[in-house]
């Protein structure tokens, strides 16, 4: 038995979606959604199983409603898929691990919520969804990320927030190797090579040493800092950063 939550503006859509709810004995409950940022209280006590993100959505490009949904704070994460106009293999590489599955438009209602549900009984299997303790950590680390000046839009910017989540979880970190450990599995879940990760990460080191403020650049990596010094190795940047969310983390607990 579901629970279902769908975030879209269109009318006509969400129409036939709540009668081809109402007839499918697998959804026991069914709430609507037009606009993200208004509604995500609601969101948040509805807990639904499931989550059908409208990519089309007025206002917002889909990887922001992507990031959005990603980041937020649900006791338990839903199932989440998407229904966009169009889809390309650079944008299912960055949303591998996201999207449960993508529907391209043109789709009738009701075969959309059949599918999701016959979908959905095919992972009951699957790998659980995320910690708590892992999305918080996935939090601390963005926003750090975003304070240094790493924008959102650059590929290194996930390349960089991948390495810090998984040195952050790591138990022994004198065994954790950038070239050997931790390039090929960043790689590996972006769907990439592990040249692009390098290089994906040092583009985007080298531009937050430009665009971040000096105060937080020398708070978090000394007062060493200045124009003429080079940029730190992606190393050095990705254990320095991992090093304050650790410890940011600690502070909350």
């Amino acid at each position: 038995m579901l629970k279902v939550t769908v975030l879209s503006a269109d009318a006509a859509l969400l129409e036939g979606l709540t009668t081809s709810a109402a007839a499918l004995p697998t959804v026991t409950g069914f709430s609507v959604l037009t606009d993200l940022n208004a509604g995500f209280a609601r969101l948040c006590a509805a807990m639904p199983d499931i989550m059908l993100l409208d990519l089309a959505l007025p206002g917002a490009d889909p990887l922001s409603v992507l990031e959005f949904f990603e980041n937020a704070d649900f006791e338990k994460s839903p199932l989440l898929f998407a229904l966009t106009n169009y889809v390309t293999p650079q944008f299912l590489r960055f949303t591998k691990g996201i999207v449960t599955y993508f529907f391209v438009r043109p789709i009738a209602p009701a075969v959309l919520l059949s599918h999701i549900s016959q979908i959905t009984a095919l992972q009951s299997g699957a790998t659980p969804a995320p910690s708590v303790n892992a999305r918080k950590t996935e939090r601390v680390a963005a926003k750090l990320l975003q304070n240094l000046g790493v924008s959102p839009h650059l590929q290194g910017y996930r390349f960089l927030l991948e390495a810090v989540k998984m040195v952050c979880a790591a138990d022994n970190l004198t065994k954790l190797r950038v070239m050997g450990d931790i390039y090929p599995a960043v790689a590996e879940k972006c769907g990439c090579s592990v040249a692009v990760v390098e290089r994906g990460m040092r583009h985007a080191i080298a531009s937050s040493w430009i665009f971040a403020d000096i105060g937080c650049l020398q708070a978090h990596f000394g007062y060493t800092v200045d124009a003429a010094r080079d940029v730190p190795s992606n190393s050095a940047y990705i254990f320095t950063v991992a090093a304050h969310v650790r410890a940011k983390m600690r502070e909350q607990s």
